[in-house]
């Protein structure tokens, strides 16, 4: 599957275009988003940003950061840009300790929290009804969310549809590891889910137009104010 994405004669590298990232910040606009506190352990909220359509039957991106990372985080941005724009709904989820919200958690994040990510996924599909989702993370979000699809496997929630991760864990020839995955509804769909991995990495991630055939209800914690909208 090529990719259309072709970089600026200046930011040919890889390395260049991560250090340009972090210094050449881009504008991006979103609309308002609705603010959700989600207990994923007893007293311990997380902060997510939930972008709707009008439609909330469309299918759900829940997008998770990586190491040093909020939900603020200029490719955070990007992908609930390019979501939004595609037709889905956008869910920009905080990881615990993170987007301010230091105070509300006594242990840290890190890659074992892979519950965290399931606990918000249960409140959306119990609160919202959202009939559709993928997971996407990205470096330590994107190893997250492929362990979870793993200890998800013939279990996953009838609701998920696929999970995508940029620089998490790699395979053997340096593609996106899949194995995880793979493992999901009992390793029925792992050439779907391989695939729509692909496709979501290209077309969210990467900003390419790629084209390809075929929990809980949240306590009323207070929000920060440096998280008011």
């Amino acid at each position: 599957m090529p990719s259309t994405f072709r970089p600026h004669p200046w930011l040919r590298g890889g390395h260049v275009q991560t250090l340009a990232a972090f210094f050449l910040s881009r504008k991006i606009d979103l609309p308002p988003a609705e603010q959700r506190l989600i207990e994923v352990e007893p007293g311990i909220p997380v902060l997510c940003h939930c972008h709707w359509q009008k439609d909330r039957r469309a299918l759900t991106l829940i997008v998770v950061h990586g190491l040093e990372g909020s939900s603020e985080s200029q490719y955070m941005l990007g992908v609930a840009r390019n979501g939004l724009a595609a037709g889905m709904n956008v869910v920009r989820m905080n990881q615990r300790n993170c987007g301010g919200m230091d105070h509300c958690a006594p242990t840290l994040y890190n890659s074992s929290r892979s519950a965290d990510v399931a606990a918000v996924v249960g409140n959306l599909v119990e609160r919202d009804r959202i009939p559709g989702f993928v997971l996407i993370g990205f470096s330590m979000g994107g190893n997250l969310v492929l362990k979870l699809a793993g200890e998800w496997g013939s279990d996953a929630p009838a609701e998920f549809r696929g999970v995508a991760a940029s620089g998490g864990a790699r395979g053997s020839h340096g593609e996106p590891d899949a194995d995880a995955s793979s493992r999901a509804r009992g390793g029925r769909r792992s050439v779907s889910l391989r695939w729509q991995a692909v496709f979501l990495k290209k077309r969210f991630i990467l900003g390419c137009d790629v084209r390809m055939g075929d929990g809980r209800e949240g306590r009323a914690f207070d929000i920060p104010k440096n998280n008011a909208e």
